[in-house]
């Protein structure tokens, strides 16, 4: 996609030339985007307020995957179960309280088996960093919406492959049939040019869902 593409008199930008010409000016304006495009051990990423998660021992946090020659998504969003009040009890039980929040190793959740967005999301990043067939990609803390209007906090991802960004959301695929898991990978066509920068995504295949790259 070159230049911009005007659609309801909002500019449409290709997400490429977001992030490399107009997202300086863009956080001036509006503050810091949560885009994490590396994680090594020892960085913090937020799970909520007061709590906290470490990233520690990324290789036996990526041997519970195992090896692949696609992005595992399916075994990622069937690993880790959607459970916000084990989790909670987690960091209650284990967490070490530093400067007034709680810190889990972000390994004893994946050792769990639990994970919501954001686990599922970090899990996905660490296992992208280490994927040759992607060249960049971001750990995304923004919001999800829907066509009927409803918008709420979400961790996804978003990965750049043959020159093509993607969605990925490993919480919540397409469908499952027949016990197979549909990935949401979506192709983004753009972003669009106002304050809570909301993806383009392909038509056919966004699913009446609606990503946002600011909260």
């Amino acid at each position: 996609m070159k230049g911009k593409i005007k659609r309801n008199n909002m500019a449409i930008l290709p997400l490429e030339d977001f992030l490399q010409k107009h997202r300086p000016a863009y956080e001036k304006r509006y503050g810091p985007l949560a885009l994490i495009d590396q994680l090594k051990e020892g960085d913090v990423v937020n799970k909520s307020s007061g709590l906290d998660y470490e990233i520690d021992d990324i290789k036996k946090v990526l041997s519970k995957i195992g090896e692949s020659k696609d992005f595992p998504y399916g075994k990622i969003n069937g690993m880790l179960r959607s459970d916000a009040e084990a989790i909670k009890a987690l960091f209650d039980a284990e967490g070490q309280t530093r400067k007034g929040k709680k810190v889990l190793p972000f390994s004893r959740v994946v050792e769990e088996g639990l994970g919501e967005c954001l686990e599922k999301s970090v899990l996905s990043h660490l296992f992208l960093q280490n994927f040759p067939q992607v060249h960049e990609h971001f750990l995304v803390s923004g919001n999800i919406g829907s066509d009927d209007g409803e918008v709420g906090y979400h961790s996804f991802n978003l990965a750049k492959r043959n020159g093509n960004w993607v969605v990925i959301d490993t919480e919540n695929p397409h469908e499952k049939k027949n016990g197979k898991v549909i990935p949401y990978i979506v192709p983004i066509q753009g972003v669009q040019a106002s304050n809570d920068l909301p993806l383009k995504l392909d038509e056919t295949r966004r699913n009446k869902r609606k990503y946002f790259l600011r909260l």
